[in-house]
């Protein structure tokens, strides 16, 4: 894993093995980063666990097979303390078929590069809205 921070820009490349989802929240607890916007993602990805809204809950699939990361996009707030990260990801197979929606789980399987823009001094909330969607606060302060 490796990271570079300038200003309201964090750039992230993660290689071969890493869990996506659990080294996005271990680098955004050391960057103390509460609100911002994951702005692009490609690389290559397995085990990827996507999910369309159908309503009440997740229609899931999971793709275990390596999938060419060709989005992902995002955003990332406070929930319960904790940097959340909510993502969209399209993914790519060996037939050029692309398969997306949001992103719970998936390892990196060759390199992932990942730009954040981050918004300093600010937090954004994660908030229910029901039982099953997290929705985006911009302005918590002001509620």
């Amino acid at each position: 894993m490796q990271k570079y921070r300038k200003g309201q820009l964090l750039a992230i490349k993660l290689e071969g093995g890493e869990d996506l989802m659990s080294s996005l929240a271990q680098i955004a607890k050391e960057e103390k980063v509460l609100a911002g916007f994951v702005t692009s993602g490609v690389g290559m990805l397995r085990g990827s666990r996507v999910g369309y809204f159908i309503g009440d809950r997740y229609d899931e699939r999971t793709y275990e097979g390596p999938h060419e990361l060709v989005s992902l996009q995002g955003s990332i707030a406070n929930r319960n303390g904790e940097p959340h990260f909510h993502l969209h990801a399209a993914l790519a197979n060996r037939s050029h078929d692309v398969v997306g929606g949001h992103l719970f789980e998936a390892t990196v399987h060759v390199v992932a590069e990942i730009l954040v823009t981050l918004f300093e001094e600010k937090t954004f909330k994660r908030t229910d809205s029901g039982p099953v969607l997290k929705v985006l606060d911009l302005m918590p302060e002001s509620g």
